[in-house]
């Protein structure tokens, strides 16, 4: 009977799996709609993680080949996949014969890192940050011009102040939407939307994706908290009832005992009288035993199963104030991060204004066509070499150059994308333009 009833739970917990696992693939591909999705390439950090299966998750690095190597199934190729790809990809591995019904999940933990060459300070490798241009990447660099250390010297402090103004403005952002979602998440509401009085508005591109986002990830975690009640509510009507028949059966039993008793004792006299034999009355005996026997182990399936319906009880009340103490903790950590930055982003437009009054001549020496850019890009498995300007934006593993216009020398290793661009200028071809920002 509690075999059945485990067997149960896992089918209706599985369909909750299968359910929320559709939502979420809804919710990504209409976010990617806008966009064009990332995809993966060696030196990528991911972080899988596959339900219920702890030993199998983890952070895993795209190595050379472009493949990520989990426990359990091996390796697996995910270069030039996106993120949906891909965990489809590891969902198909796993359910050949490993999983059953696996439920991956896949993030980036750490972009490739942008590399940076030619007329900067400080070439080499720099950690990827999302919105990043060609411009910032100098500026983590150093800066342009050997030549010009001096004048030039706090021309990347203003490009780090406006960097980190950029991101406590839009941390703060996401952390206001946030906190919107989880305080209809704490007061039970389906649905939240923007304050009239605030000053983000749902026609600013990012901060409808962000509201889309948070809105979608409401509507998952409230549907599965619903249905983990709904498969412990539905429990306790067929407890009740494998209650009741129960107690028909021990009703049954009961009534037999008596009949049996007032034969006992009927019999008992003939015995005394000489008219019975007594070894027909240890059989009545030991069956008037066996009865009251079936009668206690009634009483004890009784008693467990109304202590299976108060353990549901106390499971549902205990899921519901799990599901509060989440929404409360992560608003208590929003609130205070936003109250942070409420503090922090006065102080970081002061020390930007203060820092671009500071270097105005040396960016405006940055942006001058003096000075030429290009990228070498991998797309799709092939490179490519693409000019760019200062306000292109860059992508995890770009190789950024900067040369100044009329760099006496002939071409060496290091001025091999510039090179290449010029070539191809030369002889005709259309060099690629990577897009600016807006």
């Amino acid at each position: 009977m509690t075999r059945a009833l485990r067997s149960r739970t896992r089918s209706l917990t599985c369909a909750v799996l299968l359910g929320w696992t559709m939502l979420q693939c809804i919710g990504r591909s209409d976010a990617a709609d806008g966009a064009s999705p990332q995809q993966l390439a060696p030196g990528d950090r991911v972080q899988v993680i596959v339900f219920q299966q702890p030993e199998i998750s983890g952070d895993f690095i795209v190595d050379g080949a472009g493949a990520v190597t989990i426990p359990l199934i091996g390796a697996i190729a995910v270069q030039d996949l996106t993120l949906g790809e891909a965990e489809k990809r590891i969902t198909q591995r796993l359910a050949e014969g490993f999983i059953d019904r696996p439920v991956v999940s896949l993030k980036i933990n750490e972009q490739r890192p942008v590399y940076v060459l030619g007329d900067v300070r400080s070439p080499g490798s720099y950690p990827y940050r999302y919105g990043a241009s060609v411009l910032s990447a100098v500026a983590l660099a150093g800066g342009i011009g050997m030549q010009e250390q001096a004048v030039a010297g706090n021309r990347s402090e203003f490009l780090q102040a406006d960097e980190r103004l950029q991101v406590a403005q839009a941390t703060h952002r996401a952390l206001f939407i946030r906190r919107l979602r989880l305080e209809a998440q704490r007061l039970g509401s389906a649905k939240f939307d923007l304050p009239r009085d605030t000053t983000y508005s749902r026609d600013d591109p990012d901060v409808a994706r962000i509201f889309k986002e948070e809105q979608d990830l409401l509507a998952v975690q409230r549907a599965g908290h619903e249905q983990t009640l709904r498969l412990l509510r539905d429990q306790k009507p067929r407890l009740e009832a494998e209650i009741a028949g129960v107690r028909a059966q021990a009703e049954a039993e009961q009534t037999q005992l008596e009949l049996l008793q007032e034969h006992i004792a009927d019999y008992n006299k003939l015995v005394t009288t000489g008219l019975a034999r007594r070894y027909a009355m240890i059989e009545l005996q030991r069956e008037e035993a066996r009865h009251k026997g079936n009668l206690a182990r009634f009483a004890a399936d009784i008693a467990r199963l109304e202590n299976s319906i108060g353990e549901i009880g106390v499971r549902m009340q205990e899921a519901e104030n799990e599901y509060m103490r989440r929404a409360m903790t992560e608003l208590q950590e929003t609130r205070s991060r936003l109250q942070e930055l409420d503090i922090t982003i006065p102080v970081a437009q002061e020390l930007r204004e203060t820092r671009f009054q500071q270097s105005r001549a040396a960016l405006m020496g940055m942006v001058d066509a003096s000075y030429a850019v290009a990228i070498l890009r991998t797309r799709s498995g092939k490179e490519e070499v693409v000019r760019a300007e200062m306000s292109t934006r860059l992508l995890p593993g770009d190789i950024v150059e900067v040369r100044r216009n009329g760099t006496p020398g002939s071409p060496s290793p290091t001025m091999s994308l510039i090179s290449g661009v010029a070539m191809q200028a030369n002889s005709g071809q259309d060099a690629s333009k990577a897009e600016p920002l807006d």
